[in-house]
This record gives C-alpha cells, sequence and structure tokens, in this order.
C-alpha cells in the first residue's frame, strides 16, 4: 500500500487502541508513539514526528490542537484523522479506566491526565468519582473536540473527523473510509472482528451508556457543558 505513514489522533476512550492497531496490521506499518500521552495537551515530539515522516509507520495520539502540534502536525504528517465520541460517553468511560487503575493500586497512572484527581479522589464512591470527572474532566474534553471540529472545517483536505458512533455502527464499513483516506484504495478488509481482542477493549464501549449510568443531575450538568451547537452538529442526545 505504499510507506506513507499513518496518523489517528482519537479523543480519550474511543477505541483508540483498536483502530491503530487494525490500521498498523492492515497496512503492515510500524507503531510508533509520537507525542507524550497526556491529556488533555498531549504534546507532539519533533524527533518523533521527523521520524514519522519517512514513512511506514503507525500512530495514535490524543494531540490537542495547539500552535505547536498544529505546526509540527503540518510538517511532517501529509494528513491525519481526528477521531470523535460523545464526551459524557467519554467521561464515564475515562471514570471506568482511572477506576481500574485504582483497583490495582496504580495510583500514578492518575497523572496522565489534567487536572489530576487528588488523594481524597481515591475514597470516593463510583458515582462521586463520576461527579468529580464531569466537573473537571468533561470540560476539556469538549474543548479539545471543539478546536478539532474548528480546525477540520478549516482543513478539509488535510483531516478527516470520524466517531465512535459510526464505527460501532459498522466496523467494516469505517476502516473501509479510513483506508481510502490514507490510501487513495478500495480493498476488501474482510472481518475487521478478528482485530478486536481483550487488550483494545476492556469494557463493552456502549454508545449509550451515559444515559442510564449519570443521575438526572449528572445528565443536566454534562449537558450545560456542551454547547448546543456542538450538540446538533455531533447529534448527540440531549438528555
Amino acid at each position: 500500500m505504499g510507506s506513507r505513514s499513518i496518523f489517528v489522533n482519537t479523543v480519550p476512550k474511543s477505541g483508540s487502541v483498536f483502530i491503530e492497531t487494525t490500521l498498523r496490521d492492515i497496512f503492515g506499518y510500524e507503531h510508533i508513539t509520537l507525542g507524550t500521552g497526556y491529556f488533555p495537551n498531549d504534546t507532539i515530539l519533533l524527533e518523533q514526528a521527523r521520524k514519522f515522516r519517512e514513512g511506514g509507520f503507525s500512530a495514535q495520539q490524543h494531540a490537542d490542537c495547539g500552535p505547536n502540534n498544529i505546526a509540527l502536525l503540518e510538517k511532517y504528517v501529509v494528513r491525519w484523522v481526528i477521531h470523535l465520541r460523545d464526551p459524557r460517553s467519554v467521561a464515564l468511560s475515562w471514570t471506568h479506566h482511572l477506576n481500574k487503575f485504582v483497583q490495582l493500586n496504580q495510583h500514578w497512572m492518575l497523572d496522565y491526565s489534567a487536572p489530576i484527581p487528588d488523594e481524597n479522589y481515591l475514597n470516593l464512591s463510583f458515582s462521586e468519582k463520576l461527579d468529580w470527572q464531569i466537573a473537571n474532566f468533561l470540560p476539556h474534553v469538549v474543548k479539545w473536540i471543539g478546536s478539532w471540529l474548528n480546525y477540520a472545517d478549516r482543513n478539509p483536505d488535510r483531516v478527516l473527523v470520524t466517531t465512535y458512533e459510526e464505527m460501532s455502527a459498522d466496523n467494516k464499513k469505517f476502516f473501509q473510509k479510513l483506508l481510502t483516506f490514507f490510501s487513495s484504495a478500495t480493498l476488501d478488509i474482510g472481518d475487521v472482528s478478528r482485530f478486536r481482542s481483550e487488550a483494545t477493549h476492556f469494557r463493552k464501549g456502549e454508545i449509550d451508556e451515559w444515559r442510564r449510568a449519570f443521575s438526572s443531575e449528572q445528565k443536566a450538568r454534562a449537558l450545560e457543558t456542551i454547547p448546543s451547537t456542538l450538540q446538533k452538529r455531533m447529534n448527540w442526545p440531549a438528555l
């Protein structure tokens, strides 16, 4: 399929590892880490970006749409995917994600996000942790999504916007879309379920799970954080 590298930039908890692993296998490329891995400020690394430009690499990050990242991406990456998900689903899955590390006594993993939960967070109930994430983490997710959509609107030839919802609706159609974007080719990739594993799916990833998991108050507070224009554009349910 050629030697051009591929880069998928995803909002957290949107099937990131599954997407990158699948594309890497299909293209036969080598994985490369392009950034620091923090969220919401995942910073692209200059030397890694230079190496990426050589071709034959597959990368996935949560890079923010800041000026430094944009400058490096525009110089060293030909085109890339911005993959999005309803921020309420992101917040719920993120709470479960951090809870897993708390249960494993790997508290240091909480330091990879901003703001970093304090020690009191460890003793909260799951509902209270979700309250904390809605108040502190969700606004960063909304800002991250909105800024990348603004960039994508100005650069449609460089960026392809995809969503977790369309991936969940039809895995094969979704990956065919990505392959066409990266390789300008239509290929029969067969059943993509062969790329799924426990390593890439520690939860079921239901699209509307937040509607059952959030209390009425949590739903209202989360919705207040999402601009109505963004909610309507992405066709996310109100409540």
